[in-house]
């Protein structure tokens, strides 16, 4: 008799559990998602390959590597870089630096495609190299972005949606 109490308790109790969870889950804020993935649609395809425009806020890396090399990349990679009229555009799958806190940052890798960002006109460009630093123009910061050499390419997109600095490491 007992034991058939405390069964019929416990169903009773992972019932109420699973529901509240599937209430909750049903109850989330999903059309973000959905506007994010809406290039699926047949319709809307045309209208969003010609929008490659990259205005979210944050940090994206990819390798600098040449094109025939992109099977041996695991991560994200860059095979194309040009910067013209303030907008810097790059061919490859990129890795977007989400900062969890100070101390922790969680990555997710972005589709491979060609993507364009604004840039601000006073864009820091920088070299990395150990523990020393440099600030580079327009022409050296290219010469070595072409060089296709794996090096760690950063890009920081302020919050108005604008990069503000780029940096190759080493």
């Amino acid at each position: 008799m007992k034991y058939q109490y405390w069964k019929r308790k416990i169903i009773r109790t992972l019932f109420i559990s699973i529901s509240s969870i599937c209430l909750v889950f049903s109850n989330m804020h999903i059309p973000s998602i959905y506007a994010e993935t809406s290039f699926i649609n047949e319709k809307n395809k045309l209208k969003i390959a010609n929008n490659d425009l990259m205005k979210k806020p944050g940090t994206y890396v990819g390798a600098l590597i040449p094109k025939k090399d992109i099977d041996m990349a695991y991560k994200g990679y860059i095979y194309y870089v040009k910067i013209k009229n303030n907008k810097l555009t790059l061919k490859g799958r990129l890795t977007e630096r989400i900062e969890k806190n100070r101390y922790e940052n969680e990555y997710k890798l972005l589709k491979q495609r060609k993507y364009t960002f604004r840039m601000t006109p006073n864009c820091k460009m920088m070299s990395y190299s150990g523990e020393s630093s440099d600030t580079l123009n327009k022409k050296e910061f290219l010469e070595l972005a072409h060089c296709y050499n794996g090096l760690a390419f950063f890009i920081r997109v302020n919050y108005k949606g604008f990069v503000d600095k780029l940096s190759i490491n080493s």
